[in-house]
């Protein structure tokens, strides 16, 4: 099981092949899948997209940028969402646009990153947080073309901010760099939000177990079909 260091082998069942369980490789295919850390971590985010919700913002997708390449700002990769900027594409946890329109000022995005760890976020963490907005907020376009034939039409401009959440607080030296730099900082390693740590962290071993046990059954059909044994009338 998950957090013992292993999966237990198939017990034997008296069938022929049935006893043979996983094999090494496949139980440490099994618990790659995804770890019980990055769980921890993707929940934390979800968390944190209600939080915005609930806060006033509306959580973007790349659905909500209709504009056409090359001026199309929100894109949907491998790794989820990510912004441009004036000099690369920025990988976004959780990204925020806040309902209301501050008078006589820009749109306001939030970038929200989330960081479930053992160890203290350090100052590279919040250094990389300064140099994206910096970038997103540098990527300056006045107009955007329109259908063919029709007027250029002028391109909203937003104003981007960061906030970073973590559940074991934040070295002095970043705490320092953030405060100079106006990136958020909030610290959920805090008495006030150990509710919230214990949901998250006993959700994702919940939801690692789950996993973990329909895969290991996935292996153990397989293995006890290519053994000849009667798993298929099982299955029928």
């Amino acid at each position: 099981m998950p957090g013992t260091g292993g999966w237990r082998r198939h017990e034997n069942t008296g069938r022929a092949g049935a006893g043979a369980g996983l094999r090494p490789h496949q139980a440490d295919r099994v618990q790659r899948v995804i770890t019980e850390a990055a769980l921890r971590g993707y929940l934390l985010e979800e968390v944190l997209a209600w939080l915005l919700r609930s806060s006033g913002y509306e959580v973007l997708t790349a659905k909500d940028d209709q504009d056409k390449k090359p001026w199309r700002v929100l894109e949907e990769r491998n790794h989820g969402l990510v912004v441009r900027g004036r000099g690369a594409w920025h990988q976004a946890d959780t990204l925020g646009e806040f309902r209301y329109v501050p008078p006589f000022s820009l749109p306001v995005r939030l970038f929200v990153e989330a960081k479930f760890t053992q160890n203290r976020v350090r100052l590279p963490t919040i250094r990389n947080g300064h140099g994206v907005v910096h970038d997103v907020n540098e990527n300056v376009m006045t107009t955007v073309a329109a259908a063919s034939g029709s007027p250029r039409r002028p391109r909203t401009r937003y104003r981007y901010s960061y906030a970073i959440f973590s559940t074991s607080g934040f070295t002095q030296d970043a705490q320092e760099f953030a405060l100079a730099h106006q990136i958020s900082l909030v610290d959920l390693s805090m008495p006030d939000f150990a509710k919230l740590r214990t949901l998250v962290s006993d959700t994702a071993e919940a939801v690692h177990a789950a996993i973990g046990g329909l895969l290991r059954r996935e292996w153990e059909v397989v293995a006890e079909w290519s053994a000849g044994t009667d798993c298929v009338d099982q299955v029928l």
